[in-house]
């Protein structure tokens, strides 16, 4: 056309069209690709002359929703449940996409937090290898739940064990543990009869000064662990 009105042409004043009217069934197809001539222009011409198009059925399912923690919370807390809004959604897309779908899970983020919290989680579609699948519509599009957040453990007194006595005219001033209590983790049953722990012993014969050590602890029952302190 005139040099005038396509330099003045906006790619909003070209309007090509893909006649999908005769495609009634899943496939592949080529399409011709048309584009009417904008005002005051000669000829319109589309390269290429069409266009490939896969065309897939489109399906709809439901998939129950499994949850996945992720983040971790301090040492000493646990997540002890989630309660989720629902239990399930509804997945719409093309045939092959919704058909790859392994599970459908909300990814629960409990990263530095320190007690029970509500949010809102957005579902993800996955195959079997793990990967994300891109391309559907999940409904509801966000999940909201309620998290519970307890702490882990119990906390005892730990006892010094001491052998020996100080030289002649010394004695036992004073004996500090630090720290003087440790938090155990293990079996309800175990935790329930667990009132303290023991240090490895600590010589003092002979002592005429202030003896520090570092010492092990000792005597705690078979699936009792220390959570705190680490050492």
């Amino acid at each position: 056309g005139p040099k005038s009105v396509i330099d003045d042409l906006a790619a909003t004043d070209v309007h090509p069209t893909l006649d999908l009217s005769a495609i009634t069934a899943p496939g592949t197809y080529s399409v011709k690709l048309s584009a009417p001539k904008p005002d005051d222009v000669w000829s319109v011409s589309a390269n290429p002359r069409s266009v490939s198009l896969v065309v897939e059925q489109l399906t709809t399912r439901a998939f129950p929703v499994s949850q996945e923690i992720t983040g971790n919370l301090g040492s000493h807390q646990q997540v002890d449940s989630v309660d989720p809004a629902t239990s399930e959604v509804t997945v719409s897309g093309p045939a092959s996409l919704v058909n790859r779908i392994a599970k459908i899970v909300l990814p629960i983020d409990i990263a530095d937090q320190t007690g029970d919290f509500s949010s809102v989680f957005t579902p993800v579609a996955r195959d079997g290898n793990g990967e994300t699948i891109s391309g559907l519509t999940i409904s509801p599009a966000t999940i909201g739940a309620t998290v519970k957040v307890s702490s882990r453990g119990k906390e005892i007194a730990v006892i010094t064990q001491l052998s020996g006595s100080p030289a002649s005219g010394f004695e036992i001033g004073d004996r500090r543990i630090i720290p003087d209590t440790v938090l155990v983790d293990g079996p309800a049953d175990v935790l329930a009869n667990l009132i303290t722990v023991n240090t490895d012993i600590v010589d003092i014969t002979g002592a005429t000064s202030d003896i520090s050590q570092t010492v092990n602890l000792v005597g705690l029952p078979e699936g009792g662990t220390v959570l705190d302190p680490s050492s």
